[in-house]
């Protein structure tokens, strides 16, 4: 079963976690930058991807279970 991308950018948990995992990403090259430690730089980068991973699993498995997603209601017209 694929995934489409807008579908996964409409999820929230999905955009919460990619703000986390770019928040981790940008610090642990800071981090790196000042203590030169790599696998202090490949934690925070694993603690970043943590939460990213069990969301896209979680979205995959309610998409399998026939789970359906919120439908556009971008072109509803509000009277």
């Amino acid at each position: 079963m694929t995934i489409k991308l807008p579908d996964l950018w409409k999820h929230r948990p999905f955009q919460i976690a990619w703000v986390w995992e770019t928040l981790c990403i940008a610090g642990s090259v800071f981090l790196f930058l000042k203590t030169e430690s790599t696998p202090l730089m490949m934690g925070v980068i694993l603690i970043g991807v943590a939460p990213m991973v069990v969301v896209v699993m979680r979205h995959s498995m309610a998409r399998a279970a026939g789970a359906t997603t919120q439908p556009d209601r971008s072109k509803d017209i509000v009277q």
